[in-house]
C-alpha cells in the first residue's frame, strides 16, 4: 500500500488523504476517525505513514474485533471470512463509512469527526 499511496500523493499534491483501514483493537462494526496519529501496529498504517507521512494523514478505522473475545492469532484472525452474524455488522458499517465519506466532502474532516466518533 506504501507505493501506491506515495504515487497517488505525489501526483496529486493538493489533494487530501484518507485512508479506511481494519482495525483489530476496535468493537466490529465500530468507526473511529483520526488524524495525526501513529499506526498503534497496523502494518497497513505503518507502511504508508513511511511513505508519505504523518502529518495531516486522515483515517477510518474499522472495527473488526471478534464477537467473542480477543483473537488469538490476530495475523490470522484478519485474513479469516467474517461469520454469517459478523457479515450483517460489516454491511450496515460499509453503509455507515459511505454515509461518513458523504459528509467528508461536503462539510469536512472535522464534522465527520464529531458525527461519528460518539
Amino acid at each position: 500500500s506504501d507505493l501506491a499511496v506515495k504515487k497517488i500523493t505525489a501526483q496529486n499534491k493538493k489533494a487530501d488523504l484518507l485512508v479506511i483501514h481494519d482495525d483489530i483493537d476496535l468493537p466490529l462494526g465500530k468507526i473511529k476517525v483520526v488524524k495525526n496519529r501513529g499506526s498503534a501496529g497496523h502494518k497497513g498504517v505503518e507502511s504508508i505513514i513511511k511513505a508519505v507521512g504523518n502529518k495531516n494523514l486522515a483515517r477510518i478505522r474499522v472495527g473488526i474485533a471478534p464477537l467473542k473475545g480477543k483473537a488469538k492469532a490476530p495475523e490470522n484472525f484478519v485474513i479469516k471470512k467474517f461469520s454469517e452474524e459478523e457479515q450483517k455488522i460489516i454491511n450496515k458499517t460499509v453503509k455507515k463509512i459511505s454515509d461518513a465519506l458523504e459528509l467528508y466532502m461536503e462539510e469536512g474532516l472535522e464534522k465527520v469527526m464529531n458525527e461519528y466518533n460518539k
